[in-house]
């Protein structure tokens, strides 16, 4: 949630926005290359409440509510380099419903519906993608192999894509 304020300090001081920027993430030696997103629930997150990408099953995702999706997009016009990883800390309700029952992998079907659609809106609307998804929980004491491996076979084996994603 600190993005959030690094948002409002770019639409109040719009100058000193972009110099924050260009001295994290320009020049020739960079202070940051990568940035880490946590996707948020409508809840509060590690820092605080981050707004949800995708608050119910039947809704488009919406990178836009994420103010760390936006600040990415403005890193990454300063340098294109930039690598972006998202991950979580909870997830929405529809994902938790179907997560504590994981009939048939629902869970694991919900979790990835999730990442994969907001990836596709963020590239949809900010012209990035994403290069790592850590789909356990951040800083979990108990990494959750089983769907580890699961997802990271579903994004092997993925054949649909949006068309305005480039099979390249």
């Amino acid at each position: 949630s600190t993005s959030n304020l690094l948002l409002d300090y770019k639409y109040e001081n719009p100058q000193k926005y972009d110099e924050m920027m260009q001295y994290l993430f320009g020049g020739e030696y960079p202070l940051f290359t990568h940035i880490k997103m946590e996707m948020g629930n409508d809840g509060n997150n590690s820092t605080g409440a981050e707004a949800c990408t995708m608050r119910y099953e039947d809704e488009e995702a919406d990178a836009s509510r994420s103010p760390g999706f936006v600040m990415v997009a403005d890193a990454k016009k300063i340098n294109p380099d930039v690598k972006v990883s998202i991950l979580r800390w909870e997830m929405p309700n529809w994902v938790k419903a179907k997560w504590d029952k994981n009939t048939d992998n629902q869970g694991y079907e919900a979790m990835y519906k999730w990442y994969k659609e907001t990836v596709f809106d963020a590239y949809e609307k900010y012209g990035y993608m994403v290069d790592f998804i850590n789909p356990d929980k951040n800083e979990t004491g108990s990494p959750d192999t089983a769907f580890i491996k699961w997802f990271a076979n579903r994004i092997e084996n993925e054949t649909v894509f949006p068309s305005y994603i480039d099979a390249k």
